[in-house]
């Protein structure tokens, strides 16, 4: 399955929103654990970054799809520590589907960033000539 600009671009949004919810709700019960807070912090950013990258998409396919790969590493970085973590606790058999079920999906974001990057950015070539 090929992913779209569109698509693409509903995901991030989608998946902003939701982690946005989800590490605001761990903020709020974070109360002095440290761990908690700094996790949540985190994660938050990711939303938010996630987010932009939803609403500029097209933009940033074009002149930065660096940024979107960053963030993503940066989140396939962040699902491994938080998948450790867990792990760490005693879940280990849901921390390593957790791992892995998102590791996957970052790396077809990657992939999907980079191959639509590359067809922008072809269109953009053929449109200025």
């Amino acid at each position: 399955m090929k992913e779209s600009v569109g698509s693409l671009r509903a995901y991030f949004i989608v998946v902003g929103l939701l982690s946005g919810f989800d590490h605001y709700k761990l903020l709020t019960v974070a109360s002095g654990n440290i761990i908690l807070l700094v996790l949540g912090l985190i994660g938050m950013a990711l939303s938010i970054a996630s987010l932009y990258i939803g609403i500029s998409l097209p933009k940033l396919l074009v002149e930065s799809p660096k940024l979107i790969t960053t963030v993503l590493l940066v989140a396939l970085g962040f699902l491994v520590l938080t998948s450790l973590l867990i792990m760490s606790v005693g879940l280990g058999t849901s921390a390593i589907v957790r791992l892995v079920i998102g590791g996957l999906i970052i790396w077809y974001l990657f992939n999907s960033v980079k191959r639509l990057s590359a067809e922008e950015r072809s269109k953009v070539g053929r449109a200025d000539n």
